[in-house]
């Protein structure tokens, strides 16, 4: 009788150890699989004519084009209007936009290398990153709106297989923002920088603006969110001449610099520093995720952390490059040790770079 007591109570401890061993693995599963909002700009525009044909690649993936009816389309909401469609339709007038020799292929390649990006990110940079089960776009569906940065996402939506099973009747995890009214609504906190030497009119699309001022822009299941836009809502929609070149110019208005928040948005805005964070087209991915705590120090509208990859260099054999790490700005540490504009640390190979040249 003792030896069955005694071999219950060691079976009994044994089955706690194993509980406890699992929540400690399922807690740290979702405890470094840090919920991310990844930014990306729109791949490379066709040049003509207008509007250009699709190749044999966009077909093979669309073939109703300018009707999109697949899977992942079935459940998606247009932002304001509360509408939920079962297809797409871009505008013929507006067409397919991407140029077939670069911007199809970064639209290919981030569907193949952007959840590997998100799973292999280690702790240098504050990853590994849930996958995605949100995406945030122009609604290409209206008259004049570009339709390149939902093409640029749109091999992604089809072919993830997190996305496409977070997408149900209940979860319209693919919204389309109108981006064609006025821009009336402001930022709930504006950044201020030290050198405004630029207007600071507003950028954002009002759907837009409103889930980043209410916090809505991360899905409520765990997952992360695809942010896809144009380069005068990411970065601003005025351009001057620098040692030559002509450049947009930073407003702290746009849709990076409020991410990003006061301290990182100066360094953007710093002329010197325009080659290391400007959103090149199709090439640059921002990922941002939740600081934790705040402390005396923090600035309360500091929300987020940011981490860089870029395809600059190697070139691969398609000739776009390979996503790679360049920096991470980690405000968790900001409650001991002040945020500085040189708390952005570089990539494991420091000549790599500027992203770009």
């Amino acid at each position: 009788m003792k030896s069955a007591k005694h071999f219950s109570f060691m079976v009994f401890v044994l089955l706690m150890f194993v509980a406890s061993q699992f929540g400690m693995t399922a807690s740290s599963r979702l405890r470094t699989e840090a919920q991310a909002i990844i930014v990306i700009r729109h791949g490379d525009d066709a040049e003509g004519p207008w509007p250009p044909p699709s190749s044999e690649y966009w077909k093979s993936i669309s073939p109703n084009w300018p009707i999109y009816t697949e899977t992942p389309l079935i459940y998606n909401q247009y932002i304001p209007e509360t509408e939920t469609h079962q297809s797409v339709t871009v505008q013929a007038s507006v067409g397919h936009g991407l140029s077939q020799e670069t911007g199809e292929l970064q639209a290919k390649r981030l569907q193949e290398k952007l959840s590997v990006i998100l799973s292999q990110a280690g702790t240098d940079q504050l990853g590994p990153f849930a996958q995605v089960t949100r995406a945030i776009t122009i609604n290409p569906s209206i008259t004049k709106a570009t339709a390149n940065p939902f093409d640029t996402i749109y091999p992604f939506l089809k072919n993830d297989p997190t996305f496409k099973s977070s997408s149900t009747d209940s979860n319209k995890n693919l919204l389309l923002v109108n981006n064609q009214t006025n821009k009336t609504v402001p930022p709930l906190y504006p950044i201020k920088l030290s050198k405004q030497t630029v207007t600071t009119k507003l950028i954002v699309a009002d759907g837009l603006q409103k889930m980043i001022n209410n916090n809505t822009l991360l899905p409520s299941d765990g997952g992360s969110t695809l942010l896809c836009w144009d380069g005068e809502s990411l970065w601003g929609d005025e351009k001057t001449t620098y040692d030559g070149e002509p450049r947009r110019v930073f407003n702290p208005n746009s849709i990076l610099a409020q991410l990003a928040n006061v301290t990182l948005s100066n360094k953007m805005a710093d002329a010197t520093f325009y080659n290391d964070f400007y959103p090149k087209k199709g090439a640059i991915i921002y990922i941002f995720t939740k600081r934790v705590g705040t402390g005396t120090i923090a600035n309360p509208q500091q929300k987020y952390n940011m981490t860089i990859y870029s395809s600059f260099t190697p070139l691969d054999s398609s000739g776009l490059g390979v996503f790679t790490w360049r920096g991470t700005w980690n405000s968790d540490n900001s409650d001991t040790t002040p945020r500085t504009a040189d708390s952005v640390q570089l990539g494991t190979n420091p000549t790599q770079m500027p992203i770009q040249k």
